[in-house]
């Protein structure tokens, strides 16, 4: 029988089977933040209370807003000639984004401080400077060093 298939050429059909496959790419929201120091010092003399400190830079491929929020309603003090912790608010520290000319009273709530369109952080509006403004008193701020963690946020629009 073999030979009559080879002399006829009969083709022989294999099974087959098709599948197909779709290709999605989903390109979420894209965002990054970055700062140019993650600490800032304010070294105080009888005149000066207030600091340039940092400055953010934005990439983002949506629109979006920059958020603060205070880590504490107190800042943690760790006193350089044995005074007592004077549990100093978090709204004592000030800060102003962009320019420093309009400053607001850190708190643990959230604060929109900045916002843009999509694009590098070479954009226009995309580096936020940000200042930062400490109020003390003589009698009620011992010596010492204050720390308060702040947080900022970066979100989509």
């Amino acid at each position: 029988m073999f030979l009559l298939l080879a002399l006829t050429g009969a083709v022989v059909a294999y099974a087959q089977s098709t599948q197909q496959v779709t290709v999605n790419g989903v390109i979420p929201v894209l965002m990054n933040l970055t700062v140019d120091t993650n600490n800032v010092l304010l070294n105080f003399s009888q005149a000066d209370y207030q600091a340039d400190g940092t400055a953010f830079k934005v990439t983002s491929n949506t629109r979006w807003r920059l958020y603060v929020s205070a880590n504490s309603q107190k800042f943690s003090f760790n006193p350089s000639s044995g005074g007592q912790d004077p549990n100093k608010n978090a709204g004592d520290l000030s800060l102003s984004p962009i320019t420093p000319s309009n400053y607001f009273a850190v708190t643990t709530g959230t604060k929109d401080i900045a916002n843009g369109s999509a694009g590098g952080n070479n954009e226009q509006g995309h580096t936020i400077p940000v200042s930062y403004k400490l109020n003390t008193t003589l009698i009620g701020d011992p010596p010492g060093t204050y720390t308060l963690v702040l947080t900022y946020t970066l979100m989509p629009q």
